[in-house]
């Protein structure tokens, strides 16, 4: 089971997060606050949980 939530894209685990339940709340902050920061050529740190940097990884990527 726990491979199943681990390779799921849209499987949540009792009590947790999607991937996609992560994508959808992570990337609208990446889009908004982020992007424009490094647009501006300015050095930016992200500290996140597995998951978040696998949603931002995926996007910036464009993988599915």
């Amino acid at each position: 089971q726990v491979k199943i939530w681990r390779r799921s894209f849209d499987v949540r685990p009792p009590g947790g997060e999607s991937l996609k339940d992560t994508a959808e709340r992570v990337l609208p902050y990446f889009e908004q606050h982020i992007r424009p920061e490094l647009q501006k050529e300015r050095t930016v740190l992200i500290v996140a949980h597995g998951n978040s940097l696998r949603a931002l990884v995926m996007h910036l990527e464009h993988l599915s």
